[in-house]
């Protein structure tokens, strides 16, 4: 059963955050991706992928794991990114078990994305972790620094 409240806040976070629109305010994003995916109880890993304005090209699921993780593979991501000429990515993923901190593999797939968006010149712009109750940025928390 859908919650109504949290519908009407999506219809409402979905006119500040949509595709065509640059990202302008990150704290409607963080909510919206948190709203959608916190309360999942199998782990997505998934994008923002926009052009070269910061503008969203679109909002995509990469994978759909299970409870405590996803097998993501780069090379898809990447395939994406090229089909869609996009030059940015803010990458997330949910921790359903209500984690805040990014797990050792989460850091892991993030040093090697990171890496290979840079050889493409791909902006890897940040990495959310979304939790039932917040979106923590790793660029805010300073964790791949």
């Amino acid at each position: 059963m859908k919650d109504p409240i949290i519908e009407q806040a999506l219809k409402l976070l979905a006119t500040q955050v949509r595709e065509g629109e640059p990202v302008t305010n990150p704290d409607y994003l963080k909510d919206i991706l948190r709203l959608r995916y916190g309360k999942l109880k199998t782990e997505v890993v998934g994008g923002v992928i926009l052009d070269q304005s910061n503008k969203i090209i679109e909002i995509r699921i990469f994978e759909r794991g299970i409870e405590n993780r996803a097998n993501v593979y780069i090379k898809k991501i990447v395939a994406r990114l090229f089909k869609v000429n996009a030059t940015g990515l803010i990458i997330f993923h949910n921790h359903p078990s209500d984690s805040q901190q990014f797990s050792t593999q989460d850091i892991t797939f993030h040093r090697k994305l990171k890496g290979c968006l840079d050889v493409l010149e791909i902006r890897l712009l940040d990495h959310l972790l979304i939790t039932k109750t917040s979106t923590i940025s790793a660029v805010e928390k300073g964790v791949f620094t």
